[in-house]
């Protein structure tokens, strides 16, 4: 398992890990799905074992009939949109709410407490950088927004008369009326990162905070406080965990939260008293369990999580760790951290209703056009650069010659293995097009941010950088279905992995890390740097020049001796050659090209920058737009 105590290059990694598991000693009466206001008994709480596998999806109903009752909301990145659902508490049936005026992508959704109103976040793509909270009823009508480039996961108050929410970039607890005034700052006094409040009953706070901790990274405790901001006391004492999304039992008596107190490479569920004492453990499988929510009779609690393909769905369990349910199962994101999910405590008749799971229609990315050879391809970007190439994708041959821009915008292009076609980013998503720029073809519709995609041998897999929850992640892409799956989530704090790239049909290399494709280490070579295509060579950066060796650190040989700054070395497909990036001080980078046996110079492939460059010779090069051989 990759863990953020290692070098820079280094993660922590969650395996997807199947998920299908089922309650030991459930009985075969489950505790069914809350379907109405009516709570039954609360049970009590149990010493907790693993969970056993998952029971089967609940078979859908092949004709959807209005009329349906809704219990849950969630943000969904499906049918190519970030968008806002409901569904129906035993995931059979769900609907999509449509606005209008509002921003393109939407996430948090939380239904008021009469049921009546709905509040949500319009976010900027992938960045999920938030626009402003979003007032409108719960069928999508009359929106209002009530704050301005500001504010995410909010929660209503038990009487509906106020909404709390993470302001101030993500760092206080604010409190607003649903019609956009009484904005206060409940914890501006404290230079704390505060978030992610929750409302007791009776009208307190509870939210997660780094304060009080002296141990520098992405910890988290619990705290509780009164409206105004007073009072403030904290709940949890565990120093260096990951202590985040509480919420509140309906009866006031307990709090559910995300820990990963006792796992490591997962985060779990726990409840605990509403005093941080008797604490519990609900789920011990080994995954990223995101964001538990109660449901309004206090009998079950909602979450996010990873199922067997690495994808985020909804699921529920008992308040006492038995009967799990799968309630989503899609080649999508379902709630969590980035999108938010909660249960609606007045049920909503769906008007425009479908079945929630349908088999995901292939995508239908160019096949390849007639392959190519001796052709390198780059991106250039002429942003705040007079000087250089206009911005676009390129192919040029080894040796500088036949300069082409294609017919295609985007960054990062890379060959598949038959060298007719190639994936590309455009605004953080996959696309496809034939070796001639044709056929472009959207892939992913993922919203994570992808950057340097690389072909796996079986020209169906890529390996791409993405950033889901604000650093460096590795994804996986099936470029027929647009599945996107993150092998090394992040639930810690970490400095972020370098550009994956393949060392085998089973293996990503990530600067001095080998990762095999569930995110665990299989190698680690003694500098950071790329391996040639037979594994016989690494070629790094070592005090400004271009160094190749064997894969033990033996036999270097310093291929460039000038003082520029170099950056981004790149095997070609024989490993006879290296394309790198060269920044000389003059405003711009360069694309250069060097012999792997050091019985050449370097030369420079294109004369003109490919992209704005530092005016110095910094240490390092910390831009990389991508290129990519074909033989």
């Amino acid at each position: 398992m990759l863990h953020r105590s290692q070098p820079v290059f280094v993660l922590l990694a969650l395996a997807a890990i199947s998920c299908s598991f089922l309650p030991l000693g459930a009985s075969a009466t489950a505790t069914p799905p809350y379907l109405g206001p009516t709570p039954p008994a609360i049970p009590t709480r149990p010493f907790l074992s693993p969970t056993p596998p998952l029971p089967e999806a609940p078979t859908a109903t092949p004709t959807p009939i209005p009329g349906q009752v809704g219990a849950i909301a969630f943000g969904s990145v499906r049918d190519g949109k970030m968008g806002l659902y409901y569904l129906t508490a035993d995931g059979t049936f769900l609907e999509q709410l449509a606005f209008a005026n509002v921003p393109d992508q939407l996430a948090w959704p939380e239904v008021s407490p009469a049921g009546d109103r709905l509040v949500f976040v319009g976010v900027q793509g992938s960045s999920l950088l938030s626009i402003g909270l979003f007032v409108a009823n719960s069928d999508g009508s009359d929106v209002v927004q009530i704050t301005e480039g500001d504010g995410k996961e909010p929660a209503w108050s038990p009487d509906g008369s106020l909404i709390a929410y993470t302001c101030n970039g993500d760092s206080d607890i604010c409190i607003i009326k649903p019609d956009g005034s009484g904005q206060t700052n409940l914890t501006l006094e404290n230079p704390s990162s505060d978030s992610f409040p929750a409302w007791t009953p009776d009208g307190r706070i509870v939210f997660q905070s780094d304060r009080d901790l002296s141990t520098r990274g992405l910890f988290s405790e619990l705290y509780i406080m009164d409206v105004g901001g007073t009072n403030v006391r904290r709940l949890t004492t565990d120093g260096t965990a990951y202590n985040v999304s509480p919420s509140v039992s309906p009866d006031g008596t307990r709090i559910v939260y995300e820990s990963n107190l006792d796992t490591e490479g997962s985060s779990e569920i726990y409840v605990m008293d509403v005093d941080g004492s008797n604490r519990t453990r609900i789920t011990i499988d080994d995954v990223w369990n995101q964001d538990p929510v109660w449901s309004p009779d206090g009998t079950v609690l909602l979450y996010s999580a990873n199922d067997e393909t690495g994808n985020l769905n909804l699921y529920q369990i008992g308040a006492d760790g038995t009967n799990r349910l799968q309630l989503t199962k899609g080649l999508s994101e379902d709630g969590g951290v980035r999108l938010g999910q909660s249960w609606i405590q007045q049920p909503i008749i769906l008007q425009s209703i479908a079945l929630e799971f349908q088999p995901p229609v292939p995508t239908q990315a160019p096949r390849g056009s007639a392959p190519v050879t001796n052709a390198i391809l780059f991106a250039a970007n002429s942003f705040n650069c007079t000087e250089c190439l206009e911005t676009g994708v390129y192919s040029v041959s080894f040796d500088g010659s036949n300069l082409n821009r294609l017919s295609v915008d985007g960054l990062f292009p890379a060959w598949d293995h038959s060298f007719g076609r190639f994936a590309y980013i455009d605004s953080g998503d996959l696309y496809v097009a034939n070796a001639n720029g044709t056929q472009p073809t959207r892939i992913t519709h993922a919203y994570m941010n992808l950057s340097a995609p690389q072909w796996n041998a079986d020209d169906r897999t890529l390996a791409a950088t993405c950033t889901p929850y604000g650093q460096f992640d590795v994804c996986l892409i099936d470029s027929e279905t647009g599945a996107v799956r993150n092998i090394t989530q992040e639930v810690l704090y970490g400095t972020g992995i370098p550009f994956p790239y393949w060392v085998s049909n089973d293996s990503l290399g990530l600067g001095e890390t080998e990762i095999d494709l569930a995110g665990l280490i299989t190698q680690t070579l003694p500098v950071s740097g790329r391996l040639s295509p037979n594994g016989n060579r690494l070629v790094t950066i070592e005090n400004k020049q271009l160094v190749v060796m064997n894969p033990d650190g033996t036999d270097k040989l310093t291929l460039t001796t000038d003082s520029t700054t170099k950056g981004f070395p790149v095997w070609s497909p024989d490993g006879s050659l290296i394309i790198y990036t060269v920044a000389p001080g003059d405003g711009g980078l360069y694309l250069f090209a060097i012999r792997a046996n050091g019985s050449s110079p370097g030369y420079s492939v294109v004369p003109r920058p490919i992209v704005v460059g530092p005016s110095t010779r910094p240490l390092s090069v910390d831009l990389y737009l991508g290129y990519s051989w074909a033989p």
